[in-house]
């Protein structure tokens, strides 16, 4: 988290930030959908896969480079495994937030 008021500027936060813009600003992508979700959460949020002209599926990008974590809200969804797949290789590599953040 980087832009709630009532919250501090979570650690890696500001380095996630500067790797999205830099890796999607101008770029061609499209959203996918999870079928087990509606198209928003219950703050009105988007919810959806990024999906990278390369076939590259962002979100889960994000996770193996260790600039988020997986996280399960109510259920598992369709891609629940491979992300803990990523996250679990990214702890044991210490990369991103997880060599940089107690």
């Amino acid at each position: 988290e980087t832009v709630d008021p009532r919250k501090p500027v979570q650690c890696f936060g500001p380095e996630a930030s500067a790797y999205t813009k830099k890796r999607l600003l101008g770029k061609q992508v499209s959203i996918e959908t999870e079928p087990t979700e509606g198209p928003k959460d219950k703050y009105g949020r988007a919810l959806g896969y990024i999906i990278l002209e390369d076939g590259t599926n962002f979100n889960k990008e994000l996770i193996e480079q260790g600039f988020g974590r997986e996280y399960t809200y109510n259920k598992k969804y369709t891609k629940w495994a491979e992300f803990r797949v990523a996250e679990a290789e990214a702890i044991k590599e210490g990369r991103g937030l997880w060599g940089g953040c107690n």
